[in-house]
């Protein structure tokens, strides 16, 4: 068995695979409806750099803080990444483990 990841693209929870680096190499189709960040904008990058701001910084910082300590964290609260017009701005929770 080789090391590939294989999670079905529909579950109903958004899924996020980063590697050490932080850069996106999977995504769930979930995820992208969530945080409205496409795709091609999301693959190959670190979050800060496919949705700059505060909010992912904050994130990373907690992805970073995983990574050093091996403490997961739980249900992180930020705020989705969508366009500056879009009339909703939900809530969402972050796991990092």
């Amino acid at each position: 068995m080789t090391g590939a990841l294989h999670l079905p693209s529909s579950l109903p929870v958004g899924v996020v695979v980063r590697d050490t680096e932080l850069r996106c190499t999977w995504v769930n189709d979930t995820q992208g409806l969530m945080d409205g960040i496409p795709l091609e904008q999301r693959l190959g990058r670190t979050l800060t750099q496919a949705a700059p701001g505060t909010a992912a910084e904050t994130l990373e910082t907690a992805m970073r803080q995983v990574l050093q300590s091996g403490v997961p964290a739980i249900n992180r609260e930020y705020r989705a990444f969508l366009p500056t017009h879009a009339r909703r701005e939900p809530a969402l929770a972050a796991s990092i483990g």
